[in-house]
């Protein structure tokens, strides 16, 4: 795979110039953990530092043309992609996205690995599999039950996207089969750990996430809890024009109210879908009509 090695030619340059990580990471402009996740195949390095580290091979005399930055994005971008699909998609293209996976991933790499054992979990889940024998396999590729007290759970920990993603799938299949606890302990995890609010991926993640709990905690009768969550989903909405979270989270909001006895909220949500529905089937008609 071609980040494995970019990562053993940084490692082998670095040390026959007798240069340390902090070293190699000064003259890259880039902090030490970084450097470090390039040399082990671990880290997709910026496009700026890619950069840097083209010049810094050429001033020397080494060339490396087997990674170009193009290939390197492109297979952040896929391995997104298959995320994504695993999230919402069906079969067919899981099975797509998969396979695209597979024409870059390293067979030799225990995280590519994981993405397609992860990938063959949620395509059998879709295909009927039990969501217990779901929630067994996926803990065997993401522990998370270690006898730890909760307090120690929801500090320190930090997470790659698929880690993140797959302990969400987790926390999902436990809260569909009536592990309210143990699936709470999860979102809450997720919610303390791994995000990085600058990151669009992780702010999508961060909503998915808290949607999650806002059904838990109605399902438990804890709705100033579940307000909070949907609050907190309807502003990020709002401050970002997202049309379909905002719509996600009217539809928890009047899952609660329905729950809270509010039947004054939940007519009023109920007449605005209706009024949406009639709306966009006026348009499709409207320029239907116009465009012929």
């Amino acid at each position: 795979m071609v980040l494995k090695n970019l990562g053993r030619n940084m490692h082998s340059y670095r040390k026959s110039n007798g240069w340390s990580q902090e070293t190699m990471a000064w003259k890259l402009k880039c902090a030490p953990s970084t450097l470090s996740g390039i040399e082990t195949g671990k880290t997709c390095p910026s496009v700026k530092t890619f950069d840097k580290i083209c010049v810094e091979f050429e001033v020397n005399g080494v060339d490396y043309h087997e990674l170009t930055m193009d290939e390197n994005l492109e297979f952040q971008k896929v391995k997104e992609e298959l995320i994504l699909a695993l999230n919402s998609k069906g079969k067919k293209t899981i099975e797509k996205k998969l396979e695209k996976f597979k024409k870059y991933m390293d067979h030799e790499n225990e995280e590519h690995q994981k993405y397609v054992l992860l990938s063959d979990l949620v395509y059998m889940l879709k295909s009927g599999m039990d969501k217990e024998e779901f929630i067994e396999r996926i803990e065997e590729l993401f522990p998370t039950n270690h006898g730890t007290e909760k307090s120690d759970m929801l500090t320190g920990q930090h997470f790659t996207k698929l880690e993140h993603f797959g302990i969400y799938l987790k926390a999902n299949a436990l809260l569909e089969t009536g592990y309210l606890e143990k699936a709470q302990e999860l979102y809450e995890l997720l919610l303390n750990n791994g995000f990085n609010d600058n990151t669009d991926y992780y702010r999508k993640r961060c909503n998915s996430v808290s949607a999650g709990l806002a059904k838990l905690l109605i399902a438990k009768h804890d709705y100033m809890k579940a307000e909070k969550c949907i609050g907190y989903i309807f502003s990020k909405a709002i401050k970002n024009i997202d049309g379909r979270v905002f719509f996600q989270v009217m539809c928890l909001q009047q899952e609660l109210f329905k729950e809270m006895g509010n039947t004054e909220g939940e007519k009023i949500i109920n007449d605005f879908f209706e009024a949406a529905a009639a709306m966009i089937n006026y348009f499709n008609k409207y320029y239907t009509i116009t465009d012929q």
